[in-house]
């Protein structure tokens, strides 16, 4: 399984909603830190021909820098605790941070690509 990771930078995701039994909130959420994996085996040989394992890369994990609620960060660490222990639950966002985050994750297939091409090219 290969990590692509996108350290440093940081996204922000406007107006999103977190529903419970309760109530629902619309919170801006800054997430740093994507990690995406590809399950794919790369490069193969079947009956003497090359072929390319194609798997969907996904998002393994990420890191949620600051929730803020009505333009405010939230500071209150139990408020906070809850709010993101929903937020990594959610596949929604999950998502909506694939959905933001295409372009990197299609620029790191395609380097990919060439680098495997590289390597076979050279019989690594």
């Amino acid at each position: 399984m290969k990590q692509f990771n996108h350290k440093g930078e940081v996204m922000l995701i406007k107006d999103y909603p977190i529903t419970n039994k309760r109530r629902d909130l619309v919170v801006d959420i800054e997430i740093e830190d994507v990690q995406w994996d590809n399950d794919s085996i790369g490069w193969y040989e079947y009956c003497g021909h090359m072929e390319y394992d194609h798997q969907p890369d996904y998002i393994s994990e990420f890191v949620i820098k600051d929730i803020y609620y009505n333009d405010k960060k939230i500071h209150h660490k139990k408020i906070l605790k809850f709010l993101m222990d929903i937020l990594y639950e959610d596949e929604r966002l999950r998502e909506r941070i694939e959905e933001i985050a295409k372009y990197d994750r299609d620029a790191d297939k395609y380097e990919r690509l060439v680098e495997n091409r590289e390597y076979e090219a050279r019989g690594i």
